[in-house]
């Protein structure tokens, strides 16, 4: 989960999940990449989608969670939704 602020164009300001295709969607730019990428090469390569929308050249990514869930079933103790902040094995998941 991201949090992206624009201090300059609070309205652009939002919330996003990484989808699975390792892609966000933001107003005015469409489709942007996020996956692989730090929290500061995100802001630079907003900076350059949103050039010429921002007054102030400044954005700010921040990493709120980074958890995802995993669901495991079939013949465990436990079968439900696991939910992880780091890759993990079939194994993990199940123990």
């Amino acid at each position: 989960m991201l949090k992206i602020s624009f201090p300059g164009s609070a309205n652009l300001n939002t919330t996003q999940q990484i989808r699975r295709d390792g892609m966000i969607s933001l107003p005015l730019v469409g489709e942007v990449k996020a996956v692989g990428k730090t929290p500061t090469e995100l802001e630079k390569d907003l900076i350059d989608l949103y050039s010429t929308q921002l007054l102030s050249k400044q954005v700010t990514v921040e990493v709120q969670s980074s958890s995802f869930p995993v669901y495991v079933s079939g013949s465990v103790l436990r079968p439900g939704k696991v939910m992880s902040d780091h890759p993990i094995t079939a194994l993990e998941a199940v123990m």
